[in-house]
């Protein structure tokens, strides 16, 4: 363990600030790793292999958790709060940032390396999956539903939820009112 800290700074300041319990938020980046170490003790047994892959291991989590501020996960939970409240009458991503006190740049960087979309495809998703439940659960004319989802344009309403259910929203709405 010394030659790796010695080897991977990173590694060493893991060790320093080990403390009891540590949640990995994002461990799909381990799996591979993990399987292939599984594999190895299963199978053949080559301890310098396994050694060397337990050392990998080690280094990703160390770098796992060298990412993982825990204002981070604060700043991302503000951020999606902010748009689940307020997706109608957002106009752009500076007015998110903005309103969750962080720079613009800052704010889209640590949103995309936790959530794995923009803040600007997040904000979408939100509008569209609430265009979808009004569309379902009233009766209210689509262009009011496009407005009450926040779209300022009608083409990109349509072309948006089309990408996303792959119908129109007319259709979505008939079909919505066959299934029940």
């Amino acid at each position: 363990m010394r030659e790796l800290m010695e080897a991977h700074p990173i590694v060493a300041k893991f060790v320093e600030d080990f403390d009891e319990v540590r949640v990995i938020h994002n461990a799909s980046e381990l799996l591979p790793v993990m399987k292939e170490i599984e594999k190895e003790v299963r199978n053949e047994w080559n301890a310098a292999y396994i050694q060397s892959l337990c050392n990998k291991l080690i280094v990703d989590v160390a770098r796992i958790f060298d990412k993982d501020d825990p204002r981070t996960f604060d700043h991302v939970s503000r951020i999606s709060d902010y748009i689940a409240y307020h997706y109608f009458e957002i106009e752009s991503i500076e007015d998110i940032a903005d309103a969750v006190g962080l720079n613009k740049v800052y704010m889209q960087r640590i949103f995309h390396e936790k959530r794995e979309m923009t803040v600007g495809q997040f904000l979408k998703k939100t509008r569209l999956t609430r265009a979808a439940s009004i569309l379902k659960d009233t009766s209210l004319p689509i262009h009011e539903v496009e407005e009450l989802a926040g779209f300022h344009s009608r083409q990109a309403f349509y072309t948006s939820f089309r990408e996303m259910y792959g119908m129109s929203p007319r259709q979505y709405r008939d079909q919505s009112k066959c299934n029940k």
